[in-house]
């Protein structure tokens, strides 16, 4: 869950800073240091049954059991059939052989094995086996859950058209985007993106007015911002930002639906002062980007269907722009929810 943070706060190591940026100081490293604290936890040995190893387990408890109760009936029968207090040979070789019998020794045995040969298989895909029985847990999926960007798409975003949304130049666009984007206290991989073409290499440059204050972006809201003295500049989802105008939001959805990436840049007269979006917004530009989807992709996901695995993806981006990345991907679309429909 995030936490907001204040200036003395404390930061475990180990936590994400998923908004904004900061200055740190460390008090404790090492194995004092809560990372490595969560570390040593983490690297307890915790031995987890597959399926068929749970059965097994019962097979053989079943059997202990078994063995607790009727080897001393075995006893007790010598000793009324032959009324000598010290059990003969006899009695000790048939409750011998009751409990080596009981005991599934061939059973365990052709299930190790089993185990091993499917673990040097899939070795043979280059594929690290820690431990014998993730052959098994493997081979219990249903369900895989996948993002999109980086999975279904090669994680390479460019921006290719600025669509100017109040009568200004490009130029003009170029250079207010261009203002905030050297004034974020970080890139993101979208950022990024834009820097690259408003400054041609990616990076951030002194900018030509400082801001006061920056609300940084983040997945619940949607949208950052950058305060300025006298007017501030938003950068985000259209269906946020420019919510009030449909004929906006209707061109970026139009988009979406081709598997682009949209974002609404916008203007709010004045400084923001609370950080929250109220108040008529004046559209700027929409910036359109685009993410190739893999070569491979089908490939791979059909190697799943074939596996009887159902593919689902799971994205912050667009509902639209999701839609038609799964589509091209060769996946169904249908149902598809978002977050707040969910909620």
């Amino acid at each position: 869950d995030a936490v907001l943070k204040e200036a003395g706060h404390t930061i475990h190591s180990g936590s994400f800073c998923i908004a904004g940026t900061g200055v740190m100081v460390a008090t404790r490293v090492g194995k004092d240091s809560a990372i490595n604290k969560l570390s040593v936890i983490a690297k307890r040995y915790k031995r987890v049954l597959t399926p068929t190893q749970e059965k097994l387990a019962a097979i053989v408890q079943l059997s202990v059991i078994i063995m607790a109760i009727c080897t001393p009936m075995i006893f007790v029968a010598g000793f009324l059939a032959t009324q000598d207090l010290v059990p003969g040979l006899g009695v000790f070789r048939n409750a011998v052989v009751f409990v080596t019998s009981l005991v599934p020794q061939g059973l365990v045995l052709t299930a190790v094995l089993s185990l091993t040969i499917g673990a040097i298989s899939i070795s043979r895909y280059q594929t690290l086996v820690q431990r014998v029985n993730a052959v098994e847990s493997m081979a219990n999926v249903t369900t895989l859950c996948f993002d999109k960007t980086g999975t279904l798409t090669r994680n390479q975003l460019e921006v290719i058209e600025l669509e100017p949304l109040n009568g200004e130049g490009e130029d003009g666009i170029r250079e207010r985007l261009a203002l905030y984007i050297n004034n974020l206290g970080h890139l993101n991989r979208t950022a990024a993106a834009v820097a690259r073409y408003t400054n041609g290499d990616g990076g951030q440059y002194a900018p030509a007015i400082v801001k006061t204050r920056e609300v940084p972006f983040n997945s619940a809201r949607k949208w950052g911002a950058i305060v300025l003295q006298d007017e501030t500049l938003v950068l985000g989802a259209p269906e946020r930002v420019l919510a009030h105008n449909e004929r906006t939001a209707a061109r970026a959805r139009d988009l979406a639906r081709h598997g682009y990436r949209v974002l609404a840049f916008a203007r709010v007269p004045g400084a923001m002062a609370d950080g929250r979006l109220d108040g008529d917004r004046e559209p700027l530009a929409l910036i359109v980007l685009n993410d190739q989807v893999r070569e491979d992709i089908q490939a791979t996901l059909d190697a799943f269907r074939e596996q009887d695995v159902a593919l689902k993806v799971i994205s912050g981006d667009n509902l639209e722009t999701v839609r038609a990345i799964a589509r091209e991907a060769g996946m169904p679309t249908d149902p598809a929810f978002t977050g707040d429909q969910l909620e």
